[in-house]
């Protein structure tokens, strides 16, 4: 009698045990109306400030709108628009509708090892690149130290010099090191603010 109880118990108990939700994917690309990059290139004074200013989402895809400005100067601005759905986020316009075909940026699932195509035109400039995504480790830039993944851009036929975007969950770009003038630059994230989502 005390055995069939056991089981019966230890039946019910593994019946009602709850079933452990799946882990959420971590998101490298958080967006809404109001979020607030600033990034700072690094030993400089020099800023480039970008803001969500639009987000809509119509059946699982989000057309997002991000103004961004250089310095001081607010009034002149540049607009670039994303495209952004559970399997990852596209620019497909920057600087204007002729500045670039639709290229992707990240994915939410995105671990290390894994790796993409990335072709798209840039004011008539065909360009190609392939995206390795690397460890996660520890990055520390003027507004704090984040568990950031590096994206690794490299050109095929070794045209263009490499790019490397680290990217936080939560945050976004915290940090990005390119050439410009054929000269090693790195923009740093200086501050990241939440919008209100209006």
């Amino acid at each position: 009698m005390f055995r069939s109880a056991f089981i019966f118990l230890a039946a019910a108990a593994a019946v009602a045990a709850p079933v452990p939700k799946a882990a959420k994917p971590p998101d490298y690309f958080p967006y809404q109306p109001g979020d607030t990059w600033v990034l700072e290139q690094a030993g400089t004074d020099s800023t480039i400030t970008r803001t969500v200013t639009a987000a809509d989402t119509k059946e699982g895809t989000t057309a997002l709108t991000m103004s961004i400005h250089w310095g001081n100067d607010t009034k002149t601005t540049q607009t670039e628009r994303y495209e952004v759905t559970a399997a990852g986020a596209w620019q497909v316009e920057e600087a204007g509708p002729d500045g670039r075909t639709k290229a992707e940026m990240t994915r939410p699932g995105m671990t290390a090892g894994d790796t993409w195509e990335v072709k798209y035109t840039r004011h008539g400039t065909d360009f190609h690149y392939r995206v390795a995504v690397g460890k996660p480790k520890a990055v520390a830039v003027p507004a704090g130290t984040y568990t950031a993944v590096p994206l690794t851009l490299t050109d095929p036929l070794g045209v263009q010099p490499p790019i490397v975007r680290w990217y936080a969950d939560g945050v976004g770009l915290v940090k990005t090191e390119c050439e410009i003038g054929g000269k090693p630059v790195q923009f740093e994230l200086k501050s990241y603010t939440r919008g209100s989502g209006k």
